[in-house]
Order: C-alpha cells, then structure tokens, then sequence
C-alpha cells in the first residue's frame, strides 16, 4: 500500500512538471516572454490547489479511495488522450 502511494504521488507530479524542461521549446516556437510560458506550470500548480477543496468534500462523502482511483484513472486517460491528440 505504500508504495503505490508513493507512485501515485509521484506520477501526479510528474505529470504536473514534465512541460518544465521544453517551458523554453514554448517560447521559441509560440513567441512568448519566460513568463507567459512558465504559465504552463503555474496554472497547473492553481488548478490542482483549488481542485483539492472539491475533492476533499467528495472523498469525505464516497470514500478517499474511490476519489484516488478515478483522479489516478482520469489523468492517465487524459495523458494517453493528449499523447495521440494532433495539434
């Protein structure tokens, strides 16, 4: 049980800081300041932050498992998704 904590944990922020290494590939190929492409990151960060107030209110209702296994489910759809997305 520990250890797939630890790779749940770690699989969350790998997905939220593996745009860090290509933030300047971004401001190469869309013409942006080191600022604006470091949003790629800092909206990330926002978004998980004010996601985990829903999701505490949730996993006191359904269960802190059940929350962990859609949230671990839905991201690695959605990586898949982004993966063989064209654009």
């Amino acid at each position: 049980m520990c250890v797939a904590l630890l790779m749940a944990g770690f699989s969350t922020f790998a997905l939220m800081y593996d745009v860090q290494p290509i933030l300047p590939l971004f401001t190469a190929q869309f013409g942006v300041n080191a600022a604006t492409a470091s949003l790629a990151v800092s909206l990330t960060t926002g978004t998980m932050a004010l996601a985990f107030i829903p999701a505490a209110v949730l996993s006191d209702r359904i269960g802190r498992r059940s929350v962990m296994i859609f949230s671990l489910l839905a991201s690695a759809a959605l990586t898949v998704l982004s993966a063989v997305l064209p654009g």
